[in-house]
């Protein structure tokens, strides 16, 4: 069978996967990533199509009388001959359309807001992990004993302990014994002082000059834990399959994160993401990974990756149940996927994001100072003992110069 010379197909603009515009003749004219990829199949097939879009604005939502919105729904109800705009291949929508061969692969991810600095009240304690601290305290109280009972120092304990800590912190240790096996255990003594000192002094002022982060969200339990928290909030697209992904989820953690989303109607428009890059509104958002491809620069410097996909889905063109000649498209569309056009067109689009490349010249260069905030913690922790000890004195002093009151 002859393949139709017209086509109707219906698309959601969006930057950098299907932009329209007008020629000089005043003809629609599509570009970008998948606007490409339809103008290469409709010159391989020699047809040519009218673009159509959803009022909706979505890929497509099932409702409970079994029909589709968006793109989805215009193929079904044969509004449209085919639809694309990466549409994920899913079981549910392949009962209302049919879908070419794959021409890509995509995972769903999550990406979120850089973690901010921790809190540099304890910053004093960042040097060094946990273990080290602990191995630290346990010689601390042990070698006081050691000294004692090994070199028969008259001192007490609390006043052996005080000179041995206080090598650690760059003091003189005044701990006299000339006997050959005094002098290996103090000097093995100042010696470990004198590397748990340099190292971390030197540790501890490069945390000052680089503040710490918190730890950032990596997987989708993390995730789940810090929306059940309260602590975080997560965004996916009304739209797209991640919805339903989640509440028939056989993990609980899934389903709980699916819920709370649901429950508090966390929802993003894919429009206003991409072309108006309301990313950096929302703290966390599920999309496909494809997606950081058209997410301008700007909207991705403050955002991280997580480590962890949620699943992984083939991307197709989707074509209603009566289309005549869905095996010549699956022909040209295997061609294109063979000869790597795609990811050509995707790294050719993904080259003109705005970039700037001044400013980050400019934080690489710039030489970061130690500032008061970075130790104002600290200082006002310090300032809360004395302060008290003031007052006490102040007490103390006016109870002892007050004069007895007269009867």
């Amino acid at each position: 069978m002859k393949f139709p010379s017209n086509l109707t197909v219906a698309v959601i603009a969006l930057t950098y996967d299907i932009e329209i515009s007008l020629d000089i003749n005043g003809e629609p004219k599509i570009s970008g990533v998948e606007g490409r990829l339809l103008g290469v199949i409709s010159s391989a097939l020699g047809f040519h199509y009218d673009l159509v879009s959803p009022i909706e604005k979505e890929f497509g939502l099932l409702s409970l009388d079994g029909n589709w919105s968006g793109l989805i729904g215009m193929v079904q109800r044969k509004e449209a001959d085919i639809a694309l705009g990466l549409l994920s291949v899913t079981e549910e929508r392949t009962k209302a359309v049919d879908f070419t061969t794959p021409y890509s692969v995509d995972k769903t991810i999550f990406i979120t807001e850089m973690p901010g600095p921790v809190s540099p009240m304890f910053a004093f304690l960042y040097p060094f992990d946990r273990s080290i601290w602990i191995s630290v305290a346990v010689l601390l109280l042990f070698v006081p004993i050691l000294f004692k009972y090994l070199l028969h120092t008259k001192s007490s304990y609390m006043s052996t302990f005080m000179k041995t800590f206080g090598c650690v912190l760059r003091q003189p240790l005044s701990i006299r014994n000339q006997s050959s096996k005094s002098r290996v255990i103090l000097w093995s003594w100042l010696i470990f002082a004198a590397v748990i000192s340099m190292s971390y002094s030197a540790t501890f002022l490069s945390f000052l000059n680089v503040p710490i982060l918190k730890q950032p969200l990596k997987t989708f339990k993390d995730l789940s834990r810090a929306v059940r928290k309260g602590t975080t909030r997560c965004y996916f697209s009304k739209s797209s399959y991640i919805e339903p992904f989640l509440l028939n989820s056989n993990q609980s953690h899934l389903q709980i994160l699916g819920e709370t989303i649901k429950k508090n109607a966390w929802y993003f428009d894919n429009a206003e993401v991409v072309n108006k890059t309301f990313v950096n509104e929302y703290p966390v958002m599920i999309i496909e990974r494809s997606w950081m491809n058209f997410l301008s620069k700007s909207g991705r410097s403050s955002k991280i990756i997580s480590d962890h996909s949620l699943a992984a889905w083939n991307i197709a063109i989707a074509v209603n149940k009566d289309f005549c000649c869905k095996k010549k498209l699956d022909q040209v569309i295997s061609r294109i996927r063979s000869a790597g056009l795609y990811e050509k067109f995707l790294r050719d689009e993904t080259q003109i994001i705005p970039t700037d490349p001044s400013t980050l010249l400019r934080e690489m260069r710039k030489q970061r100072k130690i500032l008061f905030d970075d130790i104002s913690e600290v200082v006002w922790l310090l300032m809360v003992p004395m302060n008290s000890g003031i007052t006490d004195t102040y007490r103390h002093n006016a109870q002892k110069d007050a004069k007895p009151a007269k009867m």
